[in-house]
């Protein structure tokens, strides 16, 4: 590991663009309403210029970010305004976030419950703080939020691994999952999505977007496809009523491929288009938690409708998981959305990568990481899948998790995509000694949890060592990023009279 090179000086080059230009001229602040976002200078950078602030402000409700030392919007999403402000200083501000949402569930039923949740979060807040303009709570990092939803799922898929770690307790003669466990599992569930929807609000609400916030919110997100479906797994199981672990496996394969496609499309587009499904399958699964706790696992083994029973629905519904119409599978529409998408982008001129080679770099891996592991699978002399399949489909999942990871850095940084990804090399070793029968029955399994323990190490260190490399590249130390942003308060004259305000530390150039 030593020697490594985790980002390279092209791709610290690549993050220089989310740098704004400085900001050096000085206004008068003329009839400042209320809740504003002010983000000053750091006292630490500025004593000697106490009044040195920018005030930057963002309409949360928007994908996109709108940060300019003239804009400002209130919480409640009324019309961007302008105004001259005093601004006397250099700092930076957020960098452009360019992503596409038509979904109806997210744009009409989600993202307006998002807001709600954050309007009502603040005013719990001022309502123990006693303070009736208080703002939304200074030391909630959007990079906490999205951090605490990761690990909601993550524990979802720990408690699940205790009460069911090889997916027979749903099938019959089996000891049940307990009904308290599908309902937490639910509740987790849903708040977890919650809380991967409120996150990028609170970004710009605290104008705290950065390109460290976008790499961590995907990177997790990249992690996140193999706990949901192996958690969702557990409904049905792989008994008489459930699915097999091979066709769980394909399964698991299509949600990734799905995940990255959209990954692709920003890595040669520069947009990401943001999948249906998404929204429409957490509410879905989330729900179908609380139905099991309700009526129990024994309802699922019943036919629904023509003889069709519900491990088949399962089946359609983790196919369609990125569905543009519910009807339709991931690879009969999604592909083809994406391929339309690309097309557009083709016709418009506006593609970042010209060759056929170059477009389709980011798939070599993926690849490669799909065809080793399922001949592992299919050559194991001790049917490997069968008897440890949710570390098997775990070891899948981290891995690939660090390949999307790649590609994010380089879309991210306008560079270009490695085309193998170190982690196969030891995973091609293992196959290899499986497939020339080197490897004992009893050996098999040790090899499966030492390959599946380096990779989680592996991954984890690369996400730390790209998060401190890119910190240093954006010019924000990384003793400085805490998962919470300090409060202090910011002494400014509005319509002559001197009021102290909470507000959030920005940045300051050097």
């Amino acid at each position: 590991m030593a020697g490594y090179e985790y980002v390279s000086p092209e791709q610290l080059a690549g993050f220089d663009k989310y740098k704004t230009n400085l900001v050096s001229k000085s206004y008068v602040a003329k009839d400042v309403p209320e809740h504003l976002v002010f983000v000053p200078v750091p006292p630490k950078c500025c004593d000697d210029r106490p009044y040195d602030f920018i005030i930057t402000f963002c309409n949360y409700n928007n994908e996109n970010v709108y940060t300019s030392p003239f804009l400002y919007s209130n919480y409640d999403n009324e019309n961007v305004h302008t105004s001259p402000v005093l601004v006397n200083s250099e700092c930076f501000v957020s960098q452009q976030y360019s992503a596409l949402d038509t979904n109806p569930l997210s744009l009409y039923v989600m993202h307006p419950f998002w807001n709600t949740i954050v309007k009502s979060f603040i005013y719990l807040f001022t309502t123990i703080l006693g303070k009736k303009k208080q703002v939304f709570p200074a030391w909630l990092a959007p990079n906490l939020i999205t951090f605490s939803g990761f690990m909601l799922v993550v524990f979802n898929f720990l408690l699940l691994t205790y009460f069911d770690p090889d997916f027979y307790a749903s099938a019959p003669g089996h000891r049940h999952v307990p009904d308290w466990v599908w309902i937490v599992v639910g509740i987790l569930n849903f708040v977890a999505y919650t809380l991967d929807g409120v996150d990028g609000k609170q970004a710009r609400r605290t104008n705290s977007s950065t390109p460290l916030g976008e790499l961590f919110d995907h990177g997790l997100d990249s992690w996140s496809c193999v706990y949901f479906v192996v958690t969702v797994y557990s409904i049905f199981g792989r008994g008489p009523t459930g699915v097999s672990v091979f066709v769980l496996y394909l399964l698991l394969w299509v949600v990734l491929f799905s995940f990255i496609l959209s990954h692709w499309e920003k890595y040669n587009t520069g947009v990401l288009f943001l999948p249906w499904g998404y929204d429409i399958s957490q509410v879905t699964i989330s729900f179908v938690y609380i139905v099991t706790a309700v009526v129990g696992v024994e309802a699922w083994y019943e036919p629904f409708l023509f003889n069709f029973l519900y491990r088949d629905l399962f089946t359609a519904m983790i196919i369609g998981k990125e569905l543009h119409v519910e009807a339709c599978c991931a690879l009969c529409v999604t592909l083809p959305m994406s391929l339309l998408n690309f097309y557009r982008s083709y016709k418009s001129n506006t593609l970042k990568h010209s060759s056929v080679y170059e477009v389709m770099v980011p798939f070599f891996s993926p690849c490669l990481l799909f065809t080793l592991s399922t001949v592992w699978v299919l050559r194991s002399p001790s049917d490997i899948l069968e008897i440890h399949p949710r570390i098997f489909y775990f070891m899948v999942g981290t891995a690939f998790a660090n390949i999307t990871c790649q590609l994010i850095v380089c879309q991210m940084s306008s560079t270009r995509c490695p085309t193998l990804n170190w982690l196969l090399l030891p995973l091609f070793l293992v196959v290899a000694a499986v497939n020339v029968g080197a490897v004992a029955s009893h050996l098999e399994s040790l090899l499966l949890y030492a390959l599946t323990a380096a990779f989680t190490l592996a991954h984890i260190h690369y996400g730390v060592q790209v998060f401190y490399h890119v910190s240093e590249a954006a010019e924000q130390p990384f003793s400085d990023l805490s998962l919470f942003i300090e409060e202090t308060k910011l002494r400014l004259t509005r319509n002559g009279r001197e009021e102290c305000r909470p507000v959030t530390f920005g940045k300051c150039c050097k």
